[in-house]
């Protein structure tokens, strides 16, 4: 696991209020790549940014 890569997908889903299709544009990242990072990094965004 890279702490950094955590530390990027969770500032970009706070700067859009969880929005995962914005963050993942902002990381240059598709949708799915975005949800397999999250599983992959545990994060749980229905819990920390609703």
């Amino acid at each position: 696991m890279l702490p950094i890569e955590r530390e990027y997908i969770i500032k970009a889903l706070n700067y859009h209020n969880g929005d995962i299709t914005k963050a993942a544009k902002t990381l240059g990242l598709s949708r799915a790549s975005i949800y397999r990072k999250m599983e992959e990094l545990q994060i749980n965004w229905k819990r920390e940014f609703k």
